[in-house]
């Protein structure tokens, strides 16, 4: 666990421990424990209902459906075949996450809010499911005789064994997603949720990870699922209806959406609230609910416990509320010149005129019935800085997110090295060794500088989810290793002093210099700047120009779509200009500024 969140979690379970020696002395205290072990069961499903939205940014109405699989599962296969409950919540878990691994793969490659739309369909039907099948799950009447909680002669007979048990898996669940967050993985997820497309373009496999957190989320609400039924003894198809799937969205909302302790928390609230104090308004629960949903994303769109904690300065006790990794970063550097950055990057590449790093192919990009690119054809030699010039709507972004992956080319080819790309995701060409910035600044805002750049270093890194959230040594010896190099790259573009700021909060020029960096990590051999010295003013154009020479003379390959002819023709070995989609005319500078045709479409032809 990250030292920062071991205060916090250390008070919770001391919390959590003297909590019933507390109640067994009142008995108005004491009714609170049976509301206690409901809270942590539906904690359980929050927690992951937090890493899925709060962190992913994924939408889901089915966590309810899901969490009735797991108690259908469970009971059914205890009721009618005789199973264990340890096995058969086993089982459970792994039907579940089979069923919501089938609906994730076609739901999360899509846009926008399919997987909301997709888990709002699924729930009603599973819903209908468990009302019809009454053979199966007793229907509207329920599925009875469900044995307590037992293996062997072990069993869980009093309300204060469940109570320790259930929370227990509390504790576990909150130190799984306490360390995945902090982690590699918990950046890319956070990435993902701001700029799926950035995320993507630095080598973060966003399909696979939306996926991934998705069935360990719907996993969590399965076993959740299963400690009720066991626990209960009896369930019934309106405990898990899609009113039960906004209520778990609204615990997660309360407490704070990107938040751990807060999701926690936030499942406590509504249960003491639905168990204690809506028995007299029960007619108007939904109502009071939908109000409570108001207050929320008027007024605490971040939740109360990231509010609380601001103002009670419980930072140092439970970390920080969005998650992440601070590390100390004391280390003696005389000056930015004094990097050995020969190091983080390899061996330099000297330019090899006679290699062709980049080879474009008679490329065309449609969109509709408009040709945004013509056969372009175009060779980029090792070693140098290519421009690509023209006037706006030229197809110069287009080309770039061709090379890139971030669309695909409608015909033609593209090869790196000789290897062809143009079929190829975009994390895996980050990987191959392209990397990027974007015309409009594609910074993960709400991230710090550091953070940013340190997703740069994702495809350079190997640990999983199971790494992550066991927190494996060598995951916390690779942690250190990616941020000992982020600063590197930080001091190189002479952001070393903003490192603990939010992206959000740098001016323009800053954003632009910390996007390069992020690019740089990637330790790439191409790097594609698509207008770098846009909204600068003349020194920090002046500026970014010296920091593309310093960029070329680390062995790496620039490729710069710029407005600014002065930066274009001074520091660019080749130009290029595309003109309607059509390569124009190429050559060096002098070559360019030369050329009739370039003269009177975009330099401007003298009177």
């Amino acid at each position: 666990m990250n030292r920062k969140n071991f205060p916090g979690f250390l008070i919770f379970i001391l919390l959590i421990a003297i909590f019933p020696l507390i109640a067994q002395q009142s008995p108005v205290i004491n009714h609170y424990i049976d509301v206690m072990i409901f809270g942590g069961i539906f904690g359980i499903v929050a927690i992951g209902l937090s890493l899925l939205m709060g962190y992913a940014g994924q939408i889901s109405l089915a966590q309810a459906a899901f969490m009735g699989l797991g108690a259908y599962s469970s009971g059914i296969l205890t009721t009618h075949f005789n199973l264990s409950p340890p096995l058969a919540i086993l089982l459970g878990i792994g039907i579940t996450s089979a069923i919501a691994f089938a609906i994730g793969v076609p739901s999360l490659r899509l846009k926008g809010h399919y997987l909301a739309m997709a888990t709002l369909g699924f729930g009603v039907i599973v819903h209908i499911v468990f009302n019809e099948e009454v053979n199966w799950t007793g229907g509207p009447s329920g599925l009875v005789g469900i044995p307590g909680l037992s293996l062997g002669p072990w069993a869980l007979k009093s309300a204060l064994q469940w109570y320790y048990f259930t929370w227990f898996w509390v504790a576990i669940f909150v130190l799984f997603a306490l360390n995945l967050v902090d982690s590699r993985i918990g950046r890319a997820l956070r990435a993902i949720h701001e700029d799926d497309r950035a995320a993507e373009a630095m080598g973060v496999p966003t399909a696979r990870y939306k996926l991934q957190i998705f069935v360990i989320s719907a996993a969590m609400a399965a076993f959740a699922g299963s400690l009720y039924a066991h626990y209960v003894e009896f369930i019934n198809p309106s405990s898990f209806d899609l009113v039960w799937s906004i209520k778990f969205i609204l615990m997660v909302m309360v407490g704070g959406i990107q938040s751990i302790w807060g999701s926690l928390l936030g499942s406590l609230f509504l249960t003491f609230l639905s168990n204690e104090w809506l028995q007299v308004f029960a007619e108007l629960e939904i109502l009071i609910y939908g109000l409570i949903l108001l207050v929320i994303s008027l007024f605490f769109p971040d939740g109360l416990f990231p509010l609380i904690g601001a103002r009670f300065n419980m930072a140092s006790l439970f970390g920080r509320a969005q998650g992440g990794n601070e590390i100390n970063f004391q280390r003696e550097h005389n000056s930015s010149k004094g990097v050995n950055l020969q190091i983080t990057i390899g061996e330099k590449r000297e330019p090899q005129p006679n290699t062709f790093i980049l080879k474009v192919k008679e490329l065309g990009k449609s969109f509709g019935g408009v040709e945004a690119l013509h056969n372009v054809t175009l060779s980029v030699p090792s070693g140098i800085i290519q421009a690509i010039i023209g006037p706006n709507g030229a197809g110069k972004t287009t080309l770039l997110n061709c090379i890139s992956g971030v669309i695909k080319p409608s015909k033609g080819q593209i090869s790196f090295y000789g290897k062809p790309i143009d079929n190829l995701p975009s994390h895996k060409i980050a990987a191959l060794g392209i990397s990027r910035t974007f015309q409009n600044v594609a910074l993960f805002k709400r991230m710090t500088v550091i953070e940013n750049v340190a997703i740069g270093r994702h495809t350079k890194t190997r640990s999983g989810f199971t790494a992550c959230s066991l927190r494996l040594p060598f995951m916390t010896r690779e942690e250190r290793v990616i941020f000992e190099k982020t600063r590197d790259w930080l001091e190189f573009v002479g952001l070393v002093d903003e490192i603990y700021k939010e992206a959000g909060s740098l001016p323009l020029g800053k954003q632009k210099l910390l996007e390069v960096a992020r690019a740089l990590a990637t330790e790439p051999r191409l790097l594609l700047l698509d207008e770098p010295a846009g909204g600068l003013n003349t020194a920090e154009t002046e500026q970014f120009g010296e920091l593309i020479e310093k960029i070329k003379n680390l062995g790496i390959t620039v490729l710069i779509i710029e407005h600014d002819m002065n930066l274009v023709m001074e520091r660019s070995d080749q130009v290029a200009v595309l003109h309607y989609g059509k390569l124009l005319a190429t050559g060096t500078p002098d070559e360019i500024k030369k050329n009739p045709q370039v003269v009177e479409v975009y330099l401007g032809k003298e009177e």
